[in-house]
């Protein structure tokens, strides 16, 4: 919910609804790829700490006592249901919709045709949002709000907002760019 150090941590800093992922790959650099899966209600949180200092293992934080540790987090969790009243029609529409202005946009820039094929590939609204929601300047409690809204409509118009709305500042950024 809040920046804090790994031993201040505890179950109230979490957020009781998250994404279940899974990890597709790392590149060169030590990028890992993520793949989202399904929103989940996480419950039963613990943290301990784990002590590294006879451990050839890389520290993680300092403990509380000054002593090199590594923060294991655990929970349980379960499938957080969505209410379906979004069909699948309707979420191919927006995401179209968002797409084509994407398109149109990144067609003015002279970055475009690289982030062109980017583009073509998201394949649903969570996927677009997920990938550039680093770039927006969404606070975390917009994106909790996507992530919490149980009504598939509500989460579709919540990130259909917020991807116009990233839309309309880069626009205005590029144009004050070109204008120097």
């Amino acid at each position: 919910k809040e920046e804090k150090d790994l031993p201040d941590l505890t179950e109230d800093d979490f957020y009781p609804i998250g994404v279940y992922a899974t990890i597709d790959g790392f590149d060169k650099d030590g990028t890992v790829s993520v793949k989202a899966k399904t929103r989940v209600n996480v419950v039963n949180i613990t943290l301990s700490e784990k002590d590294n200092n006879n451990s050839k293992k890389k520290s993680t934080a300092k403990g509380k006592d000054g002593n090199n540790v590594s923060i294991v987090f655990s929970c349980d969790f379960s499938e957080r249901k969505d209410i379906e009243d979004f069909d699948e029609t309707q979420k191919k529409e927006v995401l179209n919709e968002i797409k084509a202005s994407f398109m149109h946009y990144i067609g003015q820039t002279q970055w475009g045709f690289a982030a062109m094929n980017f583009v073509v590939q998201w394949s649903s609204m969570e996927e677009m949002v997920s990938s550039i929601s680093s770039r927006t300047d969404l606070e975390p409690y917009e994106r909790y709000a996507m992530l919490e809204a149980d009504s598939v409509k509500e989460r579709y118009e919540l990130m259909e907002k917020a991807m116009y709305e990233f839309l309309a500042f880069a626009r205005i950024s590029v144009f004050f760019l070109d204008a120097k």
